[in-house]
Parts: structure tokens; sequence; C-alpha cells
């Protein structure tokens, strides 16, 4: 468990002060080259066998782990910064996210959507809410839990899975399966730490009202609950921000009033921006990472304690 706490650190600080270290990641040609030799030996399809192929790095990195442990715990540690490192992303979020906030025409816009996993141009702060937390769900937890669950195999058997399933044309199939099985327990957490480290009641009501629904009539597909409790969260943020500018906007009113001898006209509420929406989502994406890690670590003392 404390290999698997430096790892994570190591990780997250490497990729928070080095960004360009993000070139390394890239694991999409290899795979290219890795798919395309499965389909040479038969592995084509969605079938069982392109399964197989798919899940064969991820297993075969479970028993180098393994073998790892047996006789080379030495190799641990770094075994594990590596694989979670190579997983991590691959793009940075951060980036993506300041991209999309900064945009300044309806190109850059439509590019730095394209980023985030958005096929067209977002047509409101609901629809970027999703797409962050999506891609947060992708990029930074679901590696970084099946890392926590299986270690460094556990981390390239997701990221293995993500790369065939995540462009998927056909829903249903047995890698798109996979993948939102692999996705569910991930975004099931994120949803609970969203409660614990934003508003616990908006993240509650919005779950209810999702699950209260239709099964058939549920917005997001089985991860939709994710969504309904992203944008509630995003909401209630904005929300707190505009009281709190609307109170600073009283108390100046106030001030000028005792100095001019007049009452200040009322200032109108504050609308809501892309830009607002993506700063408070990174925000909570980041609180739910730090509450992720202050949790495996307070699990590592508790092991040592013991």
């Amino acid at each position: 468990m404390s290999i698997t706490l430096i790892a994570v650190v190591v990780v997250v600080l490497a990729g928070w002060r080095f960004p360009a270290l993000v070139r390394w990641r890239r694991l999409e040609g290899p795979w290219r080259h890795w798919q395309r030799l499965g389909r040479r030996i038969g592995a084509r399809g969605d079938g069982w066998a392109a399964v197989s192929w798919v899940l064969l790095p991820g297993l075969l990195a479970l028993l180098l782990q393994g073998w790892l442990g047996g006789h080379g715990r030495a190799l641990l540690l770094p075994w594990g910064v590596l694989m979670l490192f190579l997983c991590w992303g691959p793009r940075d979020l951060d980036a993506d996210a300041a991209a999309l906030a900064e945009a300044e025409d309806d190109e850059a816009l439509r590019a730095a959507a394209r980023g985030l996993g958005l096929s067209a141009q977002p047509s409101g702060s609901a629809a970027v809410v999703e797409a962050l937390f999506r891609a947060g769900l992708a990029r930074w937890f679901a590696p970084l839990f099946w890392f926590m669950v299986l270690g460094g195999a556990g981390a390239m058997l997701y990221r293995s899975v993500w790369l065939a399933g995540a462009g998927e044309p056909r829903r249903g199939s047995v890698l798109h399966t996979l993948l939102q099985w692999m996705h569910l327990p991930v975004a099931g957490l994120m949803t609970l730490s969203l409660a614990m480290v934003a508003n616990f009641d908006a993240v509650l009501g919005a779950w209810r009202d999702w699950r209260s629904r239709p099964a058939a009539d549920r917005p997001g597909g089985p991860l939709g609950f994710l969504d309904a409790a992203a944008r509630s969260s995003v909401q209630c943020e904005l929300q707190d921000q505009i009281e709190e500018d609307a109170e600073r906007a009283e108390d100046a009113a106030a001030s000028a009033e005792s100095l001019a001898g007049v009452v200040a006209p009322p200032s109108d509420a504050v609308v809501p921006t892309m830009q607002t929406a993506v700063e408070d989502g990174m925000a909570l994406l980041w609180r739910m990472l730090l509450l992720w890690i202050a949790a495996l670590a307070l699990a590592v003392l508790g092991g040592l304690a013991g």
C-alpha cells in the first residue's frame, strides 16, 4: 500500500510540475501496431478473440508484477511509477480545460472541445461540465482506481480496454460493455467523493432524480448519475460565487451610500459563463483527487499503526 501511495504522489506531482512529459504517455501509436498484429493472427471484430487480445497486455503485466513481487520487490516501486505514469492521461486535463476556458473564437472552441472528447462545439456549460468529468474519469480516476486494486498491471489493463473500447462505433459490443463495467465503480466513488467535497444535498438530490427515472429515459446511460451530480455541484459552486459577489456588492453599495448620501441601484445577478463552469469543474476534480490521495494516505498510516 505504501508503494501505491508513493507511486500516485510521484505521478501526480510529475504531471503537475512537468506537463511537457505528457508526450511520453502517448500509447495510441504502439496500440495501433498491437491491434494490427492481432488482426493478422485472427483477433478480429469484437468477439472473444479480440477481447482476449485486448486484455493480453494487462495480463502479461500482471504476470510480470507477480514475478517482481516474489523475486524483485525493490523494483515494484519503479514498476508502479512507470505503469501509472504511462496510463495516466494520456492528454493533460488541465491544459485541455484551460484551452476550452480561454478559447476566443469558434474555431479555437471547437478544437478545445475535441480535446475533451466532444464531437461538436459545446452548446452550454452543462455539456462542458459533463465532458470535463467524463475526461476526469478516463484520465485520472479510472487509472488510479485500477492501479490501487491491481497495481501497475491494473492501470495497464484499464488503459488497454480504454484504447480498444473508447472509440467503439457500436454500443453494446463486448469491448464497449467491458469498458462501461470498468467505469461503473469508479463513477460511483467519484460521485461519493463529489458529495464530500461539494454540496452533499445537491449531489444526493441529483442522484435521486436521475435514479427515479425509468432506465430507458435516464440521460447519460449507465454513468449518467455522474453527469447529474457534476452539473448540480458546479451549479452550486456558481451559485455560491454569485451570492458572495452579491454580498460584496451590497457592502460596497452601503459604503457608497454612507459616503455619498445616495442609494446605489442593485447590481444584476452574475450570469454563469463557460469559463467559470470549467474553472469550478476543474477545482472540484482536483479536490476529489486530493481526497482520494488523502484516503490512501490514511489507509497506509492505519496499516503502519496496526
